[in-house]
């Protein structure tokens, strides 16, 4: 469009009226011409201090990485989704009953809430997850955010203090709408049993409370399960022609239940399951009455074959690379996922043998990722960016000049960000990139002008006075019009404006700065380059006719 049919409808424009001296255009034009009155003044000023301007763009870059340093990293800004989801363990071993019985007190609590719209609770397993008797879960779906006091966030912290005060669950609370269940995800990984792994994870997480900011630390592994072991007595069964497989089928048929038929009513087919009644099957003793037939056929019991143990084992063996590992899970309060990443790390590398090593999982590994590809990325924009400009000028010198603005935008971006306590994320990683191609413009239309005012004749510094002055309104004009489109989202307005405020206010920040800085500091790098470029192109000339002579 900009190509074909701007230029195309702007040759059949008919020529500027004579506008009177009063109304809206009067008043509009003069604030411009005062504005360009102004710039002018600042501009000569410039161009005739330029290590006081060289001073400034120092000062400025300088203070772009001192934000940039204070600022907090983490992988997705939190934000009032409107929903908040409750997971809670009972102790192993826990009967279904007692677990439905934490699962009420539970919900209990939640409907009472005036922000509560609905919940929807459930024991066991999940789509997404395996799950026991011992495991429960609770979706509970707020009212929309203008018609409550609380936002999530703050009836998270209430229901942590709320919940915490019912005994016999372990409970974590978050965002079922937010990247991952929880913030904070390492996984300890080694050649270790299953106690040690155990024993550091719980030390890891003792700390990692002790200093504050983690909520709802949990870890995978679950040790203390009740288990039964059925050991079979192999010499007596091999006299009596009876094998460990007969014996586990019998006890999986009285103990766990098998399918042994199905039942057709109409339509419908009913599997039917052979199993010991409820009250039968309760004790392990019951094991012992079970009967298997030997190889002569008469039958046999179990209690004459089999011994039966009893003890205790994890839940779950989870293993990373073919390495045991245990994941430490938290939810976060007051405290960056960066932050806490770096506080995990220090303490991992003074309580670790050598044996265990410490990885990122689930947000910490995506932020670590996304801020590699990241920094690939903008290498890449910045490449691309200069090699089609040195295309365009057909110089490699003048491109350098119109990507001054890049670090001039950075200023505005990441100093954004820390004045407005926002974190360095991938919202405000993706404003930051959509800036690299943003800011670029504005140098261009000024030093592309000024390269004009050059051919017709006129020298570098005057062509830059007359180019940068005339050049200001479609710099002020692009530049705001990018600021003011993404306002909105900057100040918060609207629904899930959370997450996309720190992508507004880098960009409108950015984008502010560097309009600002490149009308000052382009100026006087375009002079300092000519003189560079004059100077080695004088000598070039002065070398050839010596060579001549």
């Amino acid at each position: 469009v900009a190509l074909t049919i701007t230029p195309m409808l702007a040759a059949r424009m008919p020529p500027p009226k004579e506008r009177a001296a009063v109304g809206l255009y009067s008043g509009l034009e003069n604030s411009f011409q005062l504005l360009e009155d102004s710039y002018r003044r600042v501009l000569d000023w410039s161009l005739s201090s330029p290590w006081k301007t060289t001073g400034i763009a120092i000062v400025a870059i300088v203070f772009a990485i001192l934000a940039g340093s204070r600022l907090q990293a983490e992988f997705f800004p939190s934000g009032d989704s409107g929903f908040i989801a409750v997971r809670f363990h009972t102790p192993p071993g826990s009967s279904l009953e007692n677990t439905v019985d934490i699962l009420s007190k539970n919900e209990a609590w939640f409907l009472e809430q005036p922000e509560v719209a609905s919940i929807f609770a459930a024991v066991g397993g999940t789509s997404i997850s395996i799950g026991g008797p011992s495991d429960g879960f609770m979706n509970a779906r707020l009212h929309p955010s203008n018609e409550r006091k609380r936002s999530s966030q703050d009836l998270m912290r209430e229901a942590r203090t709320a919940l915490a005060k019912i005994p016999g669950q372990q409970f974590s609370i978050g965002d079922p709408m937010g990247s991952s269940d929880r913030e904070f995800e390492v996984e300890i990984v080694g050649n270790a049993s299953l106690e040690e792994l155990d024993r550091y994870a719980s030390e890891l997480i003792r700390r990692l409370e002790a200093e504050g900011g983690m909520v709802d630390t949990e870890m995978s592994l679950r040790i203390g399960l009740p288990e039964a072991r059925v050991v079979p007595d192999r010499d007596k069964a091999a006299a009596l022609g009876i094998d460990a497989a007969h014996v586990a089928e019998a006890v999986q048929a009285m103990i766990g239940g098998l399918d042994v038929a199905t039942y057709r009513d109409g339509e419908e087919r009913h599997d039917v399951r052979v199993r010991m009644e409820n009250g039968k099957r309760d004790e392990l003793a019951a094991v012992g009455d079970l009967w298997v037939r030997a190889r002569n056929g008469e039958l046999v019991e179990l209690r004459n074959l089999v011994t039966i143990e009893r003890g205790a084992t994890a839940a779950s063996i989870t293993r990373t690379d073919r390495e045991r590992s245990v994941k430490v899970m938290a939810s976060l309060e007051g405290l960056a996922l960066g932050d806490a990443v770096k506080r995990a790390q220090r303490i991992a590398g003074e309580i670790l043998p050598s044996n265990l090593d410490l990885r990122l999982a689930g947000d910490a590994e995506a932020m670590r990722e996304s801020g590699q590809q990241f920094m690939l990325m903008l290498g890449l924009a910045v490449l691309v960016i200069y090699m089609v400009l040195a295309a365009q000028f057909e110089s490699f010198t003048q491109p350098i000049i119109v990507m001054a603005a890049l670090p001039f935008s950075m200023v505005g971006a990441l100093g954004g960000l820390w004045a407005l306590g926002m974190s360095l994320n991938l919202f405000s990683m993706i404003g930051i990139v959509l800036l690299i191609g943003l800011v670029t413009k504005n140098s261009i239309l000024l030093v592309d002008y000024a390269n004009q005012l050059q051919r017709e004749g006129l020298s570098a510094r005057e062509a830059m006075r007359k180019a940068a002055p005339i050049r200001m309104r479609p710099v002020l004009m692009t530049a705001l019009a990018m600021i003011f489109g993404v306002l909105p989202s900057a100040l918060g307005i609207g629904p899930g404006a959370e997450t996309r405020a720190p992508m507004a206010v880098a960009t409108a920040a950015g984008m502010f700065t560097s309009m600002l800085l490149t009308l000052l500091i382009v100026p006087v790098f375009y002079l300092g380059l000519e003189r560079v470029r004059t100077y080695f192109s004088g000598r070039s000339a002065a070398a050839k006719v010596e060579s001549l002579a």
